[in-house]
C-alpha cells in the first residue's frame, strides 16, 4: 500500500484508474475493478463514468494532483486559472488559451444563481 494515489499504466485494461487505486490500497485489482462495474452499474451509472474520466485527468495535469484540493474542487476557480490565487503548496500560474480550451471540453454545465 502507498499513500499517493497515481494512475498505473503498467497494469491498466483501460486508463489505469482501478489499478492504481488497486495499488494505492493494497486491493486486488479485480475486486477493484468489479467493484467499479458494480457501482455504475447498481448505484452511480454516468456520475462513476465521469468521476472514472477526471480521475484519470488528474494525474495528467501538469500541476499535479496538488492542485485538486477542497479549495478548488467544486468551486468556482476563475482566480486560480488567472494566476491571481493558488492554493497553498501550489505556485501562482496563469493558464495558457489552451488549458481554457481543455478545460471547455470537460465542461458538462453552469449553474445559474
Amino acid at each position: 500500500m502507498t499513500t499517493d494515489y497515481a494512475l498505473d499504466k503498467s497494469n491498466a485494461k483501460l486508463l489505469g484508474v482501478c489499478a492504481g487505486l488497486a495499488r494505492t490500497t493494497g486491493w486486488d485489482p479485480l475486486l477493484v475493478r468489479l467493484g467499479a462495474v458494480v457501482a455504475t452499474l447498481c448505484l452511480f451509472g454516468p456520475l462513476m463514468i465521469a468521476v472514472y474520466i477526471v480521475t484519470a485527468f488528474v494525474n495528467t495535469h501538469p500541476g499535479g494532483t496538488q492542485a485538486f484540493t477542497s479549495q478548488t474542487c467544486g468551486h468556482d476557480i476563475t482566480a486560480y486559472l488567472k494566476g491571481n490565487q493558488a492554493p497553498s503548496g501550489v505556485q501562482k500560474h496563469n493558464h495558457s488559451q489552451t488549458a481554457y480550451n481543455t478545460l471547455n471540453s470537460y465542461k458538462v454545465g453552469s449553474v445559474s444563481p
